[in-house]
């Protein structure tokens, strides 16, 4: 039963409301809101859920008032010999660009054996406005490449090699 009141006069209520002082929980975190000129208004909510000790996913519903309903996803892990994490964001028939709108990465880091490292990096947008509409950073909005790649390499006490491939996807 917890009250936020602003000059006496109560705005929020919370029926529940529990924090982990110790390890992690699954559950509903504090949603989010905003404004754009091209989306319109952005209510968003997140459910935390701690699978494991070493894997963990948030998943976040999150409504447009001009495009619809989104799903975003994160997914992490890691493991003794690798680590990664996998985002994925899917806009069912966008209102306003009128198709289905998405962005997926994936980034997977492995050490098989002493002297051995590899990485795996993947991005994906469904089209070359995706972070025009949806950035919400000069930076993400400006972005014309996508990176993708794959890498290994071995450093011994006498040798070291290193090979890999790289692709972009052009926005």
């Amino acid at each position: 039963h917890v009250w936020i009141d602003f000059m006496s006069v109560p705005f929020l209520y919370f029926p529940y409301l529990d924090f982990p002082l110790a390890g992690r929980k699954s559950g509903l975190l504090f949603p989010t809101f905003g404004r754009s000129g091209r989306s319109g208004i952005r209510v968003a909510q997140p459910f935390y859920w701690s699978m494991a000790p070493d894997r963990d996913a948030t998943v976040t519903v999150q409504n447009f008032s001009a495009r619809g309903q989104q799903l975003l996803g994160e997914f992490r892990y890691l493991n003794p010999k690798s680590l990664g994490q996998l985002n994925f964001e899917y806009l069912p028939q966008d209102k306003i660009a009128d198709a289905d709108r998405s962005y997926v990465t994936y980034a997977h880091h492995w050490s098989p054996a002493p002297a051995w490292v590899g990485g795996l990096n993947y991005r994906y947008a469904s089209d070359k406005e995706y972070f025009v509409d949806f950035g919400d950073r000069l930076s993400t909005a400006t972005t014309l490449n996508l990176e993708r790649n794959a890498r290994i390499s071995y450093r011994g006490e006498l040798l070291t090699a290193q090979a890999g491939v790289g692709d972009y996807q052009t926005l």
